[in-house]
């Protein structure tokens, strides 16, 4: 918005901005709205403050729309398929794959899991931080996460524990064959072999290699689309999509139900040819009876 004061700010100058950010920046729709509420927070605090009368964005700036993502849906077998390849000569980045598959973590989130956040006893997970590849700062640059909701407790299939504790194992043989070399103290769960935390940035390098040689589209699927299947998976086995926003951290209901609208929708389809079996068998008994 330049060098316009808040005490001049127009909803016309936000929306301006808008524009500007989703034609020129290519700023998604789910970065918007999220831009929007953030916004919208601080110029209320603004009010609070006396430095403005009136919120500018009242009634006046409209919610941007995250545009419908569009992904992919791997069945269980090329899923599969995919991690056995993968498993063959980056076992490290397997571990990594595959625990994204079992929980739908983000990325960020998946490489900054330490040990003291699992509960194995619980089976669960607490998420407390973040870490990403950021420009002009040390790897790992290490966040808190974005939100409250984001960055909370989640609880773990039998299949999650079962891949912490081989990974567990595999640290310690890796440590006891490191003749002193191996090196981890903050107890990162996802390393390399020498305990070093694996690269964000070449999780998604690998992800794509493995592609390459199993002769599939790179463009096809990602890290983020194994977080997908794992919702969608339990989408379409009937989980209610309530708790598989609280599984996903989403902030919102719409935003995980306008996501995997399109599942719920052959779900209805499937749904309704009960109403067939139901009255259709009550029609025809009644026909007999008479």
């Amino acid at each position: 918005m330049g060098k316009i004061k808040v005490q001049n700010l127009k909803a016309r100058d936000i929306i301006q901005m808008y524009s500007y950010l989703i034609d020129n920046k290519n700023l998604a729709g789910g970065t918007m709205k999220i831009l929007h509420a953030y916004l919208r927070k601080m110029l209320n605090f603004a009010v609070s403050m006396d430095y403005i009368q009136v919120n500018p964005m009242n009634n006046k700036v409209p919610t941007p729309k995250a545009n419908k993502e569009d992904f992919v849906v791997w069945p269980i077998e090329k899923t599969m398929t995919f991690l056995e390849e993968t498993k063959k000569e980056h076992k490290q980045y397997y571990y990594a794959f595959a625990f994204t598959l079992f929980t739908g973590l983000r990325r960020s989130e998946l490489i900054g899991l330490q040990w003291k956040d699992v509960n194995f006893d619980e089976a669960s997970i607490q998420l407390t931080r973040t870490v990403v590849v950021e420009a002009g700062k040390k790897y790992p640059y290490v966040s808190t996460g974005k939100t409250d909701i984001a960055m909370s407790k989640i609880h773990l299939s039998n299949i999650a524990v079962d891949l912490l504790r081989e990974i567990q194992g595999t640290q310690l043989l890796h440590k006891s064959k490191s003749e002193g070399v191996y090196s981890n103290p903050n107890g990162w769960i996802f390393t390399n072999e020498l305990g070093s935390l694996l690269n964000a940035d070449y999780c998604t390098k690998v992800f794509n290699k493995v592609l390459k040689k199993l002769d599939w589209p790179t463009k096809e699927m990602s890290l983020k689309g194994f977080r997908h299947l794992f919702a969608t998976h339990l989408v379409s086995n009937n989980v209610n999509m309530k708790t598989v926003q609280s599984l996903l951290r989403h902030s919102t209901y719409n935003l995980t139900a306008n996501t995997y609208s399109h599942i719920t929708g052959d779900l209805q389809k499937e749904a309704v040819k009960e109403i067939d079996n139901i009255f259709i068998g009550a029609k025809d008994d009644t026909t007999k009876r008479s």
